[in-house]
């Protein structure tokens, strides 16, 4: 005679468990509780770090409709084939919730790298660090939804088909201009380097002109602010300028061009003013001027930087 009370689950193997947290870093879907509790786990035994070191290398064969696109080396255990199955179960347990990171777009770039392109229009558009975006022109209409990231746009001129960017429920319908849109926090920066935009949510309009930025969401719309055009443009020339920006926001943007999380330990830390510049392409040697400079501690973990401050 059976209890009726479900079996209790097995618990997961160490390649289960691994497989789990490479897919889960790699769509993003942490959170800093998650991190620590990771680095935790990677400590506590060898093993673990083996099969997570395995787990990521597999990561990257399978099939490109199961993962976004990162960057890493390939086979690199033999335990790496009974880890395939592992990796596509968890890739497959989380792809509901990573799905709109993961579909096709029309324009995409990988993460730590900038890309150009020129729309069938002529436009130029600059995608930043895993970034994607669609773009649809018929006979009436040009647009462009941002399904993710942060794109600059210099529009070509066409007056009967001015071009609508679809982007976080706004809509940013360009009147002659060059503007950037960034859609990869929780609000929505724009802002116009030539010409004009008009901004629409719903019956709420806001416009800008050149040198004018604002930041949106739903609840709560700032009013345009003046900021500085050549540092704005600094990531389009494969740079991350750091002016007088608190160590929390300095990291936060570094965070864009390396594939997984970095978290900062320490608030009052966070609140440092630092200052700098860092090549895209040289995160590694840029990070580490920043920790001489700021006397920071760097823990490494695949998909994971742990900062804090140095102790005598």
């Amino acid at each position: 005679m059976t209890s009726g009370k479900p079996a209790a689950s097995p618990p997961a193997s160490v390649e289960e468990t691994a497989a789990r947290w490479v897919a889960r870093l790699a769509l993003k879907n942490v959170t800093e509780s998650d991190l620590l509790q990771l680095g935790a786990w990677l400590a506590a035994s060898p093993a673990h770090q083996a099969a997570f070191d395995d787990a990521r290398a597999t990561w990257t064969e399978l099939p490109s409709e199961y993962r976004p696109p990162i960057k890493h080396a390939g086979w690199r255990s033999p335990r790496a084939v009974a880890t395939f199955a592992a990796v596509a179960a968890a890739a497959c347990a989380v792809f509901v919730i990573g799905a709109p990171h993961l579909m096709p777009h029309d324009l995409a770039s990988p993460t730590g790298a900038v890309r150009t392109t020129t729309l069938a229009d002529g436009t130029r558009l600059w995608l930043d660090s895993d970034s994607a975006a669609d773009f649809h022109i018929d006979s009436d209409s040009r647009t462009l939804r941002l399904a993710r990231g942060r794109v600059h746009i210099a529009v070509a001129a066409d007056p009967q088909r001015p071009l609508t960017v679809k982007a976080a429920g706004y809509d940013i319908k360009d009147i002659g201009t060059a503007f950037t849109v960034d859609a990869s926090g929780t609000d929505l920066h724009v802002a116009v380097t030539e010409g004009r935009v008009d901004v629409k949510r719903g019956n709420a309009v806001t416009a800008l002109t050149a040198g004018k930025r604002v930041v949106l969401n739903p609840e709560h719309a700032a009013a345009p602010e003046s900021f500085n055009a050549s540092s704005e443009a600094a990531w389009r020339d494969g740079r991350i300028l750091l002016d007088q920006m608190t160590l929390r926001a300095a990291l936060t943007e570094i965070e864009r061009y390396r594939p997984g999380r970095i978290i900062l330990l320490d608030d009052e830390l966070g609140n440092r003013r630092v200052s700098g510049t860092l090549a895209i392409d040289d995160l590694d040697s840029g990070l580490n001027a920043l920790a001489a400079t700021q006397r920071l501690r760097f823990q490494n973990f695949p998909y994971l930087l742990i900062v804090s401050a140095q102790h005598p």
